[in-house]
């Protein structure tokens, strides 16, 4: 399953992401790092379970977490 998360810069650094391309978050495997051109937000693109994409959707907000196809 593909899902994505969206993060303000403000709340957490762009910058930092970057490094952990490849690697898990939990077993949620980080895909992508994408910048929101003309934007404060950035999307981390992750592959997993509905159980990482429940996890994440906890952790960070309902809103903030969604299904998509990158």
């Amino acid at each position: 399953m593909k899902y994505c998360t969206k993060l303000r810069k403000e709340q957490s650094d762009f910058e930092q992401w970057l490094p952990l391309v490849g690697s898990y978050c939990g077993n949620a495997k980080i895909e992508k790092i994408l910048e929101i051109a003309n934007s404060d937000q950035y999307v981390i693109c992750y592959t997993g379970t509905l159980k990482d994409f429940l996890a994440e959707r906890h952790f960070f907000g309902k809103s903030n977490v969604f299904r998509c196809d990158w």
